[in-house]
């Protein structure tokens, strides 16, 4: 049996997060556990694991009979049975349920999720240096790039001026990020290193132009994600909108600019 203590989940968040999953428990239910669930950030994608991991195991086997799963219960209650005296089906079709669950609640997180939320909780890079310039070919564009990737010159038309830049390691990815200010405010833009990061985390889809953004919340940074070229790029800033941090990446400069 897994150790709530190693989740870092109480053993009524684990069983409201299996409760969250089973189509036995009443819909009723399953909707007001889920509701409690996502109020906090580590449950929320703890149960959007589980959902998804969930209909993952459908899509290959269909659900267990409830018959069966009651032969299960019952032979979980009665400790003085012998374990050999266990039907084979049985048997093996309780292993596969528990080998589910601790899959699917104790697995960490996808590449994308993991990999985009500790991006966005990077306010500076690991290694800032000196601020970069606009680039003297092209002033619309900076000085530094990231996999081979432009960053934009916000301070024209958005008053940031980029006043940070360097390089981070994130989960054995490279991250060139830029750092722009207005006043106090700051929002920091990072590009990734090699293919797309996968699934994005939870978060509210965005459409401009054809092109997709996540939105979500993490470490009190709002942040946004999205492929460029082949490449996975987050925009994040503490007190942020989305919308706005969506506007600062569509923003393309004038043609000849």
């Amino acid at each position: 049996m897994t150790n709530p203590a190693a989740t870092g989940f109480s053993r009524g968040t684990i069983r409201a997060l299996l409760d969250c999953a089973d189509p036995d428990v009443a819909p009723a239910r399953r909707a007001r556990l889920a509701r409690r669930l996502r109020q906090s950030p580590a449950t929320a994608q703890a149960l959007e694991r589980q959902l998804r991991a969930r209909a993952a195991l459908d899509a290959v086997a269909p659900p267990v009979p409830l018959t069966l799963r009651a032969s299960i219960a019952g032979s979980r209650t009665q400790r003085h049975r012998p374990a050999r005296r266990m039907a084979p089906r049985v048997a093996a079709v309780a292993a596969t349920i528990a080998a589910a669950a601790a899959a699917v609640l104790f697995a960490p997180s996808g590449p994308g999720p993991s990999t985009a939320e500790r991006v966005a909780a990077q306010a500076r890079p690991a290694q800032p240096a000196a601020a970069p310039a606009p680039d003297r070919a092209k002033p619309a564009v900076l000085d530094v790039r990231g996999a081979g990737l432009t960053f934009p010159n916000l301070s024209r038309r958005f008053g940031l001026r980029a006043v940070a830049s360097g390089p981070s390691t994130v989960d054995g990815r490279a991250v060139t990020s830029v750092v722009y200010a207005k006043g106090a405010r700051t929002v920091t833009y990072s590009i990734l290193g090699g293919r797309a990061a996968g699934p994005a985390p939870p978060g509210r889809a965005l459409t401009r132009r054809g092109t997709r953004f996540v939105a979500f919340e993490h470490e009190g940074r709002t942040a946004i994600t999205w492929t460029r070229r082949g490449r996975t790029c987050v925009l994040s800033g503490a007190g942020a909108r989305a919308e706005e941090l969506v506007r600062l990446a569509m923003w393309r400069p004038p043609p000849g600019a």
